[in-house]
């Protein structure tokens, strides 16, 4: 149903401006929200965070989101991946951004790409697992950011998979491959790209060598990729991207409507065999969920 059955949120801290939600900097996303007209609450139908409309006291989904956010979509829905990433900095999750390393030659001014990672990631040997949304304009721990307000963030966004490592004693790293992509402020291209990451194929390659490769001492490995996240991902899975001696940690490859092609001739035997015995490719069907299904692809 569309009632107001829900609990409201506190605002969270102040890590939304880094989104570009709002002109002043001391504004959190739940403010930014609230400003445009909507705010996120516990829904007691189901215990999931749903956005909602104030004025109505009616729950935003897939039947009437076109209407309240009509005008205001963009802004709504910057402010709701803001929201997303105030969350994952709070407690439980105490998430923090990291800077990737500045490539040599770069001016020192330069801004460079980030990854939004757990603050154990330097020192939990036990596991990691890597997040790494589409292209578009979704952002780190974002699969959609239509679902963010239409549907729920534990389906839109990464943040029940952050949850379930910790629980697992796992350290998380969410890849952000569209900074480069998408302006904060405009939501259109921004005038330079991040040095490093000026696109989304160079973010996921350098956040790999630096986080998966150069600073996690996991001994397991876990990624989870979506639709061009993949393809990002099976780059890194090549004899550059994964050096011989690190193959073994890659425990599980989960694939979301990927796409990703021409693995065997891109990877070689003994690293299509790994893609086999730890990959799974889930797509987007009408049957239930975990049937298997027929894949065209090689």
């Amino acid at each position: 149903g569309s009632g107001a059955a829900g609990r409201t949120i506190p605002s969270g801290g102040r890590g939304a401006a880094a989104m570009g939600v709002d002109d002043d900097d001391h504004a959190t996303a739940q403010d930014r929200l609230r400003r445009l007209g909507f705010e996120y609450r516990e829904c007691e139908e189901d215990g999931q965070t749903r956005l909602y409309h104030i004025r109505t006291d009616t729950r935003v989904g897939d039947h009437n989101w076109g209407m309240f956010l009509r005008g205001v979509y963009p802004l709504v829905a910057r402010a709701a991946m803001a929201y997303v990433h105030e969350v994952a900095e709070q407690q439980p999750f105490n998430m923090r951004w990291v800077d990737l390393p500045r490539p040599a030659g770069v001016d020192p001014c330069a801004r460079v790409g980030r990854v939004l990672v757990s603050a154990d990631l330097t020192r939990n040997t036990h596991g990691l697992l890597v997040l790494v949304p589409g292209s578009g304009h979704v952002r780190a721990a974002i699969w959609g950011r239509q679902l963010c307000v239409s549907d729920c963030l534990e389906r839109g966004s990464a943040l029940p998979f952050i949850r379930a490592a910790r629980a697992r004693g796992w350290a998380s790293v969410c890849f952000d491959p569209n900074a480069s992509c998408v302006d904060d402020e405009t939501g259109d291209p921004p005038s330079t790209p991040l040095a490093g990451s000026e696109t989304g194929a160079d973010h996921v390659a350098e956040a790999w060598l630096h986080i998966v490769i150069h600073t996690s001492p996991a001994r397991a490995v876990a990624v989870v990729a979506h639709s061009a996240g993949g393809e990002w991902v099976l780059r890194c899975l090549q004899a550059e991207g994964l050096p011989p001696p690190h193959l073994p940690r890659v425990r599980a490859l989960c694939f979301t409507d990927s796409i990703h092609t021409m693995a065997g001739s891109r990877l070689g035997p003994e690293r299509l065999a790994m893609l086999k015995a730890s990959g799974k490719h889930w797509r987007a069907g009408r049957g239930a969920l975990d049937e298997p299904m027929e894949d065209d692809r090689a």
